[in-house]
């Protein structure tokens, strides 16, 4: 998690944010991550997918975790903040994928 004191307005800072959480997220757990943008129909606003892969670009590519976050909401209206948001939630994800795959769970998330 990022060890900055962010403001509302502070684009940069939570663009840099992001990018240290996307970073430490890939380094720490192996893991290759991307982040897309849908717009679902009938729902008003996007939705920013955060994947995270496994072995990415070789044959045993595997999707490893996923986490979604709606934009805009009341907490997260603007883009940056609502990408460091996603980017928190797909580290969530990973971790909790990490911790399944170590109890030895069948159905890991």
């Amino acid at each position: 998690m990022s060890r900055r004191q962010l403001k509302a307005d502070d684009e940069a800072g939570f663009l840099r944010a992001f990018r240290d959480e996307v970073m430490d997220l890939a380094i720490d757990y192996d893991v290759h991550v991307r982040f897309l943008l849908n717009h679902p129909k009938g729902m008003p606003g996007l939705v920013i997918v955060g994947q995270a892969f496994k072995n990415y670009g070789t044959s045993d590519e595997s999707l490893y975790a996923t986490a979604e976050q709606p934009y805009p909401t009341h907490a997260a209206t603007r883009l940056h903040a609502a990408l460091y948001r996603a980017a928190i939630r797909l580290g969530g994800a990973v971790v909790e994928r990490k911790r399944a795959d170590e109890r030895g769970d069948e159905q890991a998330p």
